[in-house]
């Protein structure tokens, strides 16, 4: 979900495995009230911001929607794209606001649409790279600014791997990874965060339900891995739970970086 400040309230814009992205209104007293929905597409399972602009990634279309925020805060539909892969899961900014980056789970690929920066919407794409090993699933995006350089770090379930790619100003310099960190077969990594101020980043496991922490070089921007993985490794499951149907799913550090939270969803009860 996305927040964006009013006065004495909060509004939140949420995804969902239907055709619409919903508008909520999180008060100072506490309650949660239903503002508008808005129509995107088939499945808009992510949504990220880029200044008064949105982009919902429609999971079940293959495309991705853009949006302008009004003054209202209401959503605008503006154009959208086909990713040119199968189920496209994460969308992510570049620091540069120029350009966004999308993974497709279903075919391991990985796009750059540049972005109007006068009107928001999404031009053709600059790169559509696409893994050679077809078990690759693609999950995640996520960049990281380093003082030097700046790489995206895509995370890949079905090749158990963190993958860096290099950017430059327009999107991804080159379709081979500078640096690439092996997990162990079935771990399935999901997501990554890098720590908003100290040298690491926490990778969430959705087929293991573990958090693995790796070493980041915040000058080069670069991801290094333990000797000793199992000392860097916690549960996201309390002692004792059956982890029979839980499946690792989400992580997020707060702001100030104090806490680090994560998700597990019952793939047993999901729709």
């Amino acid at each position: 979900f996305l927040l964006s400040k009013m006065e004495a309230s909060i509004d939140v814009y949420l995804g969902s495995y239907s055709t619409e992205i919903t508008r909520w209104r999180y008060s100072t007293s506490r309650t949660l009230q239903f503002v508008e929905a808005y129509f995107s597409g088939n499945g808009p399972s992510w949504l990220v911001a880029n200044g008064a602009y949105l982009y919902a990634a429609n999971e079940n279309d293959a495309r991705i929607q853009a949006f302008s925020m009004n003054s209202n805060l209401e959503l605008v539909s503006l154009n959208g794209k086909e990713t040119f892969g199968e189920y496209p899961c994460f969308i992510s900014v570049a620091p540069n606001g120029k350009f966004i980056l999308v993974a497709n789970y279903g075919m391991g690929a990985l796009n750059s649409f540049p972005v109007d920066s006068s009107t928001g919407n999404l031009l053709e794409p600059y790169t559509v790279f696409q893994s050679p090993a077809n078990t690759s699933h693609m999950h995640c995006a996520e960049i990281f600014e380093g003082d030097t350089d700046t790489y995206v770090a895509v995370v890949d379930l079905g090749l158990d791997t963190v993958s860096q790619y290099k950017l430059n100003s327009q999107g991804i310099q080159s379709s081979l990874p500078t640096n690439t960190i092996t997990f162990a077969p079935g771990m399935g990594p999901r997501h990554i965060k890098f720590h908003p101020f100290l040298p690491f980043a926490v990778v969430i496991c959705e087929l293991s339900n573990a958090l693995i922490t790796l070493s980041l070089d915040r000058s080069s921007g670069l991801l290094s891995q333990p000797p000793d993985l199992s000392s860097v490794t916690i549960s996201t499951l309390r002692a004792q739970a059956d982890a029979t149907d839980m499946r690792a799913a989400e992580i997020t550090f707060s702001p100030n970086g104090k806490f680090l939270y994560a998700s597990n969803r019952d793939v047993a009860t999901d729709p």
